[in-house]
């Protein structure tokens, strides 16, 4: 069941959810001249390579020989291109007990079903994904049986989403007093499922079922016989997606944040500030702290010198009153 739902084949959730999110971006109107189209294309390729490596997944996990009690070499494809690699690097250096643990599974080893804490739950889901998309068949798919509008997954968010172009036309005009020329307008008019609209829509979610059955077969043949082949450099590097992700977003961040905020900022900058008025805080004490030297005839001295100044000071002003 969850193997059909990921792949998009009806009447599967999956499929549902997939046809509106390609039909959305195909008919998509905010965005720039024919990009709605690329994106579409880009949905519709990753739909096939999903259909395809599910497929995969499911001859290696349900169909083909059993081979959990068989050396991964004697499966072919890149388990046995590592085996040959380890052989000649490692020959001479290792021991019984690691030949067995890299090369064979444990011989007592079988498969067995999971607890019930886990099957159930399986279960669950997997009703879910046969029945689940059923509350959000769009119109177009539905109206082909005679049925109406019965996308309540879509009702059910209408009183939080706006409405934009003909439809928030139409909810201005609904909202006019009764009798109004333009409210009686609106309720003939038929804005949200013209028959071009639900003509396109229904050719893309064949288009998408016709391509998800193609990634199957095409699944089906390249991996039926030997799910373990070997895939192109390109595809066991994932598009080399996390190389240009951290060479070109993880790494300048890192360095920015290392270099400049860190660095710079934090160490220089913010510990300069505070640690610039520490050191100058036991500068001053130190100065300070001269004057404390232990001796009374030195305290005298200081204390005479102050006795002093303060006289020399109000005698300078004295003087200049006077005179």
């Amino acid at each position: 069941m969850g193997w059909l739902a990921i792949c998009g084949i009806p009447i599967w959730a999956g499929f549902f959810s997939k046809d509106e999110i390609l039909y959305r971006v195909f008919a998509a109107p905010n965005l720039p001249a024919n990009w709605n189209y690329v994106l579409w294309g880009v949905g519709l390729l990753t739909a096939v390579l999903t259909a395809a490596y599910m497929t995969r997944l499911m001859v290696m996990t349900f169909f083909g020989t059993e081979r959990w009690s068989e050396p991964p070499a004697s499966a072919g494809g890149q388990f046995a291109d590592d085996a040959d690699h380890g052989d000649n690097h490692d020959a001479g250096n290792s021991t019984d007990d690691d030949d067995e643990e890299h090369h064979h599974i444990a011989p007592d080893f079988k498969p067995h079903e999971s607890p019930w804490t886990m099957t159930v739950p399986l279960v669950v889901l997997a009703i879910l994904s046969t029945v689940g998309g059923l509350v959000s068949v769009p119109y177009a798919i539905s109206s082909l049986v005679g049925q109406g509008d019965i996308n309540k997954f879509e009702q059910i968010l209408e009183p939080v989403i706006a409405h934009v172009g003909p439809k928030a036309k139409l909810d201005e005009a609904l909202a006019k007093p009764n009798g109004s020329i333009e409210k009686k307008a609106a309720e003939h008019a038929v804005v949200e499922h013209s028959t071009e609209e639900m003509s396109t829509e229904r050719s893309l979610a064949l288009l998408s079922v016709i391509l998800a059955a193609f990634g199957i077969v095409v699944g089906w043949l390249t991996f039926g016989s030997n799910p373990l082949r070997k895939m192109p450099k390109i595809l066991e590097q994932k598009w080399r997606i996390d190389e240009v992700y951290n060479g070109y977003i993880v790494d300048p961040i890192t360095e920015f944040s290392r270099n400049i905020l860190w660095k710079d900022f934090d160490l220089g900058f913010i510990d300069g500030i505070v640690n610039g008025i520490g050191n100058f805080v036991i500068e001053v004490g130190g100065l300070v702290r001269q004057l404390q030297v232990g001796f009374v005839r030195s305290y005298a001295a200081i204390i005479l010198l102050g006795a002093l100044a303060v006289l020399g000071y109000f005698i300078y002003y004295g003087l200049k009153l006077v005179v």
